[in-house]
């Protein structure tokens, strides 16, 4: 069955449109935590995760995974996707989400997010739980045409959003992983108020730690300096 035959989802729903290493994973788990939102993830993405979720609630197409994913939510149905996974559905999104509120989250720091992306790939190391022990970092070379590509693909999706609210006429509520990482109660609160919903009555908190670390830094300095036509 083809993603033309989703019957539309009249839950309460809000969509997180991401870029990548924006904190969505964090969102996610402290979203998890308020006990209204159900488990949110990404039904959407193709890459091993969408056939997980199949199997976790015994359905084998799209179609039924989002409806009972959707039924699983006790309030309010959340998921985030990325552009990639959300570019072949996007001309059905307003048919099955009649009524969604869109968050779109980013990321200010864009060279921290391009050496986030191109560590993680490199590394495997996409997220750590907070409970975890840090381990022994997996060397990786500094490599700016890499970062740079790495960049260049965040930036293809950041245009891909963008250009799909402003075709759809959708005023999306933009976030940035700064705000999140700064306030994430505020931010928590700013995502209910857009979505006409009531704000947590408790802190939530999220299940994950930062993996930015002095090397990351040290690259950022360094690709600025390459910029600056200074030796990296």
């Amino acid at each position: 069955m083809s993603d033309d035959h989703i019957r539309p989802v009249y839950k309460r729903t809000i969509i997180l449109a991401i870029t990548p290493r924006s904190g969505s994973t964090q969102l996610c788990s402290m979203l998890a935590k308020d006990g209204r939102f159900g488990a949110p993830t990404e039904f959407f993405n193709t890459r091993g995760t969408m056939e997980r979720h199949m199997a976790h609630f015994g359905v084998s197409s799209l179609p039924d995974l989002v409806h009972a994913a959707a039924d699983a939510a006790p309030e309010v149905f959340v998921f985030k996707v990325a552009w990639p996974d959300w570019q072949p559905f996007a001309h059905r999104a307003k048919t099955v989400f009649p009524a969604a509120a869109y968050v779109f989250l980013d990321r200010h720091h864009t060279d921290a997010q391009a050496v986030s992306l191109y560590r993680a790939a490199l590394t495997g190391a996409w997220h750590r739980r907070a409970h975890e022990p840090r381990g022994e970092a997996r060397e990786v070379p500094f490599d700016p045409v890499a970062i740079e590509r790495a960049r260049a693909t965040t930036q293809a999706q950041r245009e891909g959003w963008s250009r799909w609210f402003f075709d759809n006429d959708i005023v999306p509520l933009s976030l940035m992983y700064e705000h999140l990482m700064a306030n994430p109660d505020k931010v928590v609160a700013a995502m209910c108020s857009h979505a006409l919903i009531a704000p947590p009555t408790k802190t939530l908190e999220g299940d994950l730690t930062i993996l930015r670390d002095a090397t990351s830094e040290q690259w950022c300095e360094r690709l600025r300096r390459l910029r600056r036509g200074e030796a990296g």
